[in-house]
């Protein structure tokens, strides 16, 4: 199949459409019509996810992951978990010398003081 010029862009209900249809080819590893009719070799396991057909951008980064790294921050930031953390020895340099916040500077044995927003 020889094309000019790039594929059509198809939307979420185009493309589900064509996974809908793809049969599978004796040996189980590939789909009928590969290099001929299309260029799928998988079906990638966000198609399950009910969002899936209204994504514009269908190779974005997942927005769930995205707000459970978000979430998984944050919690450990406030909690103070040390292996979970951003904030490292890297990050308080960076704050001496970008902010004006001597009470979260290294103290002088190199140790971190506890941030206001910590629980207890």
């Amino acid at each position: 199949m020889v094309r000019k010029g790039p594929p059509k862009r198809l939307n979420g209900p185009e493309i589900a459409d064509q996974l809908d249809n793809l049969v599978l080819n004796e040996t189980g590893d590939g789909y009928i019509g590969f290099e001929e009719e299309h260029n799928w070799t998988h079906i990638c396991g966000i198609w399950e996810l009910p969002y899936a057909k209204a994504l514009i951008l269908m190779h974005n980064i997942n927005i769930m992951h995205q707000e459970r790294n978000f979430a998984e921050s944050v919690v450990s930031s406030c909690l103070d978990l040390p292996d979970k953390i951003k904030d490292n020895i890297k990050a308080r340099r960076d704050l001496a010398s970008l902010c004006n916040r001597p009470s979260l500077e290294l103290t002088e044995n190199g140790g971190r003081p506890c941030v206001p927003f910590c629980l207890t």
